[in-house]
């Protein structure tokens, strides 16, 4: 993570430490979309990583 965080130093990186985490950020990314309710975070924590 951390070199992917100085590999994409203009990016914010992000880990998750839950199952099927990247199908879940996608379903964040385009929830706007389709879902009016808010999505409740407080279900899952998020590390940031810097370069």
């Amino acid at each position: 993570m951390n070199l992917l965080a100085e590999a994409f130093f203009d990016k914010e990186v992000y880990a998750s430490e839950i199952a099927q985490a990247t199908a879940l950020g996608a379903a964040l990314v385009i929830s706007e979309a389709w879902n009016e309710t808010p999505f409740d975070k407080s279900g899952f924590e998020l590390r940031r990583y810097f370069a």
